[in-house]
């Protein structure tokens, strides 16, 4: 393309030198040269991105979700991080949840066939990580909807997973991860304090340790850390 586009450049101002006496060819020069170099440029993207890593279409994305929950034993997922190295070059990794009363061996196996189907069907290298969640005390549901509908109040694009409830004789530990949009305009430091201020309304004796997860770049915050300043 680039050889013919230089080509017609060069005719084209024969012609118009031709006709007109104009002498543009020190302009089509230029402008040839700038074609060249955009070119080269995108070529450059074309060659580095898949080396580097590109992310993959919104389809795929939603048929590795559908597949991770078509398995019985999988309650849920999260922190799931995909790449695309090239055509038929998928690797993924996947926090994946599962009862924690289930019997490990059999989690694990079908975490092997997971993994195996993946590969055999869809080409994807994928790792994943078993995480055991409480599905069976009501105290935890019922805290970690409340905890929900708290994200939500604050914005409807946030959501939560790994919520764990550790109880003691003077306080309880709410522990959990957030997630938010790349672009979000509230600080992790902010969004948690927001958080904790209205689960202390629920209960005083309520201590939240919240990681907010951004781009895969997570930062652990507790409640007790806020309380100290």
């Amino acid at each position: 393309l680039n050889d013919v586009i230089a080509t017609s450049a060069v005719l084209i101002a024969l012609i118009i030198a031709k006709f007109t006496g104009w002498h543009l060819d020190g302009y089509m020069g230029i402008l040839v040269g700038c074609f060249v170099f955009y070119s080269g440029i995108q070529l450059i993207k074309e060659t580095v991105n898949p080396l580097l890593g590109e992310a993959p279409s919104p389809e795929l994305i939603q048929t590795v979700q559908e597949k991770l929950m078509s398995y019985s034993v999988v309650c849920g997922f999260h922190d799931l991080v995909l790449h695309s190295y090239g055509p038929n070059r998928y690797f993924a990794s996947v926090h994946a949840e599962v009862p924690a009363d289930a019997n490990l061996l059999y989690c694990h196996d079908i975490i092997d066939t997971i993994e195996k189907d993946f590969e055999k069907e869809l080409g994807i290298n994928l790792v994943i990580h078993l995480d055991p969640i409480i599905t069976d005390d009501v105290l935890t549901n019922t805290l970690k909807d409340q905890i929900k509908d708290i994200v939500s109040t604050i914005d409807s694009s946030l959501s939560i997973h790994d919520f764990r409830l550790v109880s003691g004789p003077t306080h309880s530990n709410l522990i959990f991860d957030v997630n938010v949009p790349v672009a979000f305009s509230i600080k992790p430091k902010e969004l948690a304090h927001m958080i904790d201020t209205k689960v202390k309304e629920l209960d005083p004796t309520y201590y939240t340790v919240i990681t907010v997860d951004t781009n895969y770049v997570s930062t652990s915050i507790s409640s007790y850390d806020s309380n100290s300043q």
